[in-house]
């Protein structure tokens, strides 16, 4: 059933239907008990801010150290729950939503180039670090977090202590990748990755054809 909650938020859920499956995660079968939530702002924009989750480090008795955890494509930093109880014992744990996806706003803008969507979320990331007044962490990212936080890390080297990438993917080109290859592809998914894969298509319009 946990499974199921999960896959809620990976498929691009309105967030406010989204409050209770992620207590029932964290809380029930993440075991967390000591933790709060916050939009952190990124621009003056009303729907521009980034939902975080933060679990204050448990053994004070142990150097005070900060992880911040980055989600995959389309996801939330609630796919961390199963860890956050134990992370939390050697530090203070941020587990952040990308701008526009999982819990964070959804701001509405367009971009084409893949430039000008690898800089809104590593600006994101950035911008939620000044406001948090965090001055360097341990980063660890998953698949498109981990491209992110490769870049970022490149970018802001000095914020950076300790880089951790969890299965790293990227973004290529279009013009790398024709339509045909790009349906081939689709279509040797199974039913339900398939169905998926358009349903994520759908909401964050990062993939659809032009």
């Amino acid at each position: 059933f946990h499974r199921m909650l999960l896959s809620r938020f990976w498929i691009g859920h309105i967030p406010s239907t989204l409050e209770l499956e992620k207590r029932l995660l964290l809380e029930k079968w993440g075991g967390l008990t000591n933790y709060s939530t916050a939009k952190i702002p990124i621009t003056q924009n009303e729907n521009d801010w980034v939902h975080t989750i933060v679990c204050p480090q448990s053994d004070l008795q142990k150097k005070r150290k900060t992880l911040v955890l980055v989600h995959g494509f389309g996801f939330s930093g609630v796919m961390f729950y199963k860890l956050l109880a134990e992370l939390q014992k050697e530090a203070t744990v941020y587990a952040v939503d990308m701008r526009g996806m999982g819990l964070s706003g959804r701001r509405q803008v367009k971009m084409k180039e893949r430039e000008k969507f690898e800089e809104y979320l590593i600006e994101g990331i950035e911008e939620w670090r000044k406001n948090l007044e965090i001055d360097e962490f341990a980063l660890v990212s998953h698949s498109l977090g981990g491209y992110m936080g490769a870049l970022y890390s490149t970018k802001y080297p000095e914020r950076v202590q300790k880089l951790i990438l969890l299965s790293p993917a990227g973004l290529a080109d279009r013009n790398e990748c024709t339509d045909k290859s790009l349906e081939e592809v689709i279509n040797s998914l199974g039913f339900v990755k398939r169905m998926l894969y358009q349903k994520v298509s759908e909401k964050q319009k990062i993939f659809k054809k032009q």
